[in-house]
């Protein structure tokens, strides 16, 4: 007669998880001190460093940064601060921080102003093609835009007949390129970039199409005969692959 053994399972115990307590209460503490630091009035803004700010808008942001002072780090609306800088139309971009031991620092990059309107007032083309009222003179050697009555009359929208992107992208390459010469530009009606290289040669580029090839060809040309602008009465670019001369008599 078969007997049937009876399979004993036998169960282990499963040790208890040990939770590090010491860890876990060190790091909470930490949590809480860098919190409560951040939130602490120790942290609020006494120093703050200001960098790349023209002397005309000082002025304004100290006033905005006056703002921050007594305000801890954590509660500072950075945000808030960086829209205020943008209100001058010649900040390119901005940053602001602000760390645990009182000190901020505010950077600014500012637009390059590319050519000039005369006044009064005098207003200041910018290198995104934005026009500003110049708050001091523009730097020597900036090249002078010409509008026509019916742009200066759309005051500072100055928009409808004339591309100022393209005229920026134009005043920027002949201030960097050939800062030497007395450049002064201007579009007309029909789109069309005239520029004059000095007193005596006028340089017809056509519209904005190809207008990089147009100015690179100038360029060489300026380059290969370094008298052309005191010689030549007219350069005609609209083609640039195939310029007109136009000699003086």
């Amino acid at each position: 007669m078969a007997t049937s053994k009876r399979r004993r399972v036998v169960r282990r115990r499963r040790k208890p998880i040990q939770i590090p307590w010491g860890i876990v209460g060190w790091t909470l503490f930490g949590v809480s001190l860098v919190v409560g630091s951040m939130y602490s009035p120790l942290t609020q803004a006494r120093i703050i460093r200001v960098s790349g700010v023209p002397k005309s808008d000082q002025e304004r942001v100290r006033t905005l940064l006056n703002e921050v002072r007594g305000i801890p780090a954590a509660q500072v609306n950075s945000h808030r601060v960086l829209s205020r800088v943008h209100e001058n139309a010649r900040v390119m971009r901005a940053s602001y921080t602000q760390n645990l031991f009182g000190r901020g620092l505010l950077k600014v990059t500012m637009k390059r102003a590319v050519a000039k309107v005369p006044g009064p007032p005098e207003y200041l083309l910018l290198e995104d093609g934005t026009i500003v009222r110049a708050l001091v003179g523009a730097p020597e050697g900036t090249p002078t835009l010409v509008l026509s009555d019916a742009a200066k009359r759309l005051n500072i929208g100055w928009a409808g007949e004339w591309e100022p992107v393209a005229m920026a992208q134009t005043a920027s390459f002949l201030q960097q390129s050939h800062p030497e010469v007395a450049w002064s530009l201007q579009m007309d009606a029909e789109g069309v970039i005239s520029l004059r290289g000095g007193d005596r040669t006028s340089i017809r580029l056509g519209s904005s199409d190809r207008l990089d090839e147009k100015l690179a060809k100038l360029s060489e040309m300026i380059r290969l005969d370094p008298e052309i602008l005191n010689r030549v009465k007219r350069i005609v670019l609209v083609s640039p692959q195939d310029p007109m001369i136009v000699e003086a008599p």
